[in-house]
């Protein structure tokens, strides 16, 4: 069974791991249904860097691995702006970016860290429009 189209897609701290956002987001939009939304949450490079150290934690920079892994992550993260542009050229312009505060205020992860949601990540939400033919 191949994929069928449908209304809504999340892509959760994840964009900045594809290697060309730009494709990925176009196969996101392509496989969207007419009205359809694609929710983006992601981290920012652009991001404070204090409050993203605080919230990845000490445990994480003791291996090797986790390190380059987070290091690597961390050089193929989006500013805003960069998204912006991604999506232009794309000609996806039906979008709203805002910070990544989240909308019922304060939320606790496990362990219960303070998320910095408004510090480090950005929201996008892509809408495809209704084309009547």
């Amino acid at each position: 069974m191949g994929l069928q189209n449908v209304d809504y897609i999340v892509c959760r701290n994840a964009l900045h791991r594809f290697r060309f956002p730009e494709k990925a987001l176009d196969q996101m939009y392509r496989l969207l249904l007419p009205n359809g939304k694609i929710y983006i949450r992601d981290l920012r490079r652009d991001a404070n860097w204090q409050k993203v150290l605080e919230r990845i934690g000490e445990k994480r920079w003791q291996t090797q691995t986790l390190v380059e892994d987070y290091v690597g992550a961390m050089a193929s993260m989006l500013t805003t702006q960069e998204l912006v542009e991604i999506l232009h050229y794309s000609g996806l312009d039906n979008f709203e970016i805002t910070d990544g505060r989240y909308a019922n205020g304060e939320i606790k992860s496990k362990g219960n860290i303070r998320e910095y949601e408004e510090d480090t990540e950005y929201v996008c939400v892509i809408q495809k429009e209704y084309r009547e033919h």
